[in-house]
């Protein structure tokens, strides 16, 4: 049986930016397109403005519809 990736949802686990740069680095280890991925829940996890550049490769490797940020440390610098 081959299953595929569909969802992450790892909401309120409060992993941080260094939490979300290993997810990053799991999700397009060796340049891997995760076309079956389209759902990432990152919300309350104490993710700040520094930590939105690991989201960027996320987006680019993966066919998101779904992308839940809420209830993290952004501010307005790290949403624009």
């Amino acid at each position: 049986m081959n299953s595929q990736l569909e969802e992450i949802n790892i909401r309120g686990n409060s992993i941080g930016d260094r939490g979300l740069a290993l997810i990053e680095q799991l999700l397009i280890f060796n340049d891997r397109q995760i076309p079956s991925l389209h759902l990432l829940n990152i919300s309350t996890n104490d993710i700040t403005k520094e930590g939105v550049r690991f989201i960027i490769p996320i987006l680019n490797c993966c066919r998101l519809k779904t992308l839940n940020i809420s209830k993290n440390l952004l501010g307005d610098e790290g949403i624009i």
